[in-house]
């Protein structure tokens, strides 16, 4: 190899002899040993293949969950803070979250309602076609199809 040429190139002859002598060295090590593989290899590589994904749709009820689990334990906590202590705190901070909302309802409101009944209608709707393609990527519903396949499948890799 020269000075700025990084490819190794040797004749056929090189790399036989080459071979010959990395097969005598391993050889001494009983290397490499031909093992068989393990049985029933290819129908649990298949059956593993052919399990569908998770479904995004329990990820994001377990987000959602989860957030309107915490609001839910927010609100009871508030509530039990201004009845059993002072009533004046919880007071005051719906009325500082409550006036702002009030306020841009009263002056948008009814571009701010049809925007948002826009928005629940294309989030429904974009949730109708996840839930459809879902269920179009779905295996054979019945056992008995699914054990076939998986066993033709099989055949055919052994």
């Amino acid at each position: 190899m020269g000075r700025g040429d990084n490819q190794l190139t040797l004749d056929d002859d090189a790399m036989a002899a080459d071979e010959v002598e990395t097969r005598r060295l391993l050889a001494r090590y009983g290397q490499p040993r031909a093992l068989e593989p393990p049985a029933a290899l290819a129908g649990r590589v298949i059956n593993a293949l052919s399990e569908p994904p998770p479904r995004p749709a329990n990820t994001l009820r377990r987000i959602y969950g989860g957030a309107v689990l915490i609001c839910v334990c927010a609100v009871f906590a508030l509530g039990t803070w201004g009845m059993l202590s002072d009533s004046n705190g919880t007071a005051w901070l719906f009325t500082v979250t409550a006036k702002p909302l009030i306020n841009l309802l009263n002056r948008a409101g009814a571009s701010i309602l049809v925007m948002f009944a826009a928005f629940l209608g294309g989030s429904w709707l974009w949730w109708q076609r996840l839930r459809r393609k879902a269920h179009s990527d779905e295996l054979p519903s019945s056992a008995d199809e699914g054990e076939e396949e998986e066993g033709t499948a099989a055949k055919e890799y052994q």
